[in-house]
């Protein structure tokens, strides 16, 4: 009887740690990269400057859109050198 208490405690914990992690989970990207002098900042860094870069003032870009917005272009080039 007491393993299966201590059973059902744990799954009883493990499903509300995931429920708080996910309620929880971070709203913003960990990485902004700038777009005008490529630069890749930390969160922490630039969250006071409403996604402006405090090196050049270009826009801050989420860096995972920018890994597919490139990974997009990236394609995009490499069927245009298949074609010709």
């Amino acid at each position: 009887m007491l393993d299966k208490d201590k059973a059902l405690l744990l799954l009883v914990a493990g499903m509300v740690f995931i429920y708080f992690e996910i309620k929880y989970k971070s709203k913003y990207s960990k990485f902004y990269r700038c777009k005008k002098c490529k630069k890749v900042y930390n969160y922490a860094d630039v969250k006071d400057n409403n996604k402006i870069c405090p090196n050049c003032k270009g826009e801050l870009q989420d860096y995972a859109e920018f890994k597919k917005e490139e990974y997009r272009i990236r394609k995009i080039l490499s069927n245009r050198k298949r074609i010709y």
